[in-house]
């Protein structure tokens, strides 16, 4: 069975249903005034646990990769350790660490993977081969924030 609104006649005669303009208003008042009592102020959120502990691990784990970037390797070991999302990765801790050093780790990783691995990738007609993601983040994000050309090759 459809229960229907209950109707009730307006000043011109003809029936209205549902809620009003002053029911309304109420309603978003009173939703407001519950969200700030509710509300938990910054200082009393609870901290991260373990923050410090992923912080340290972020740069003694980041370094690490880093520096295997660095030393005489294979392809393929190159490739295993940076994939697709190496670059963006290191891209991120030097925003969260302010320390722009870790740019450096994600240039190399941008060579291993974009240079090498994506544009080195053979591409046969209609796309087919063609390694999926050219043009996504990473690589555009790299564009975006540092106005390279090459990305923007990439995504033609």
């Amino acid at each position: 069975m459809v229960r229907h609104a209950r109707s009730r006649r307006n000043t011109d005669g003809m029936h209205q249903r549902g809620a009003t303009k002053s029911t309304l208003g109420s309603s978003v008042a009173v939703i407001i005034v519950i969200a700030l009592l509710t509300a938990v102020s910054v200082g009393a959120q609870t901290p991260i646990p373990q923050l410090a502990l992923w912080e340290a691990n972020m740069r003694s784990y980041g370094q690490l990769a880093c520096e295997y970037l660095g030393q005489p390797h294979s392809f393929d070991e190159y490739l295993t350790e940076v994939y697709y999302d190496a670059e963006r990765a290191f891209q991120q801790v030097a925003e969260y660490t302010g320390d722009g050093a870790w740019l450096t780790c994600a240039q190399r990783a941008a060579a291993i993977y974009r240079d090498q691995y994506v544009m080195g990738a053979p591409c046969w007609g209609g796309g087919f081969g063609c390694v999926p993601g050219i043009g996504t983040s990473p690589t555009a994000s790299r564009w975006i924030t540092s106005g390279q050309a090459t990305p923007r090759r990439e995504m033609r």
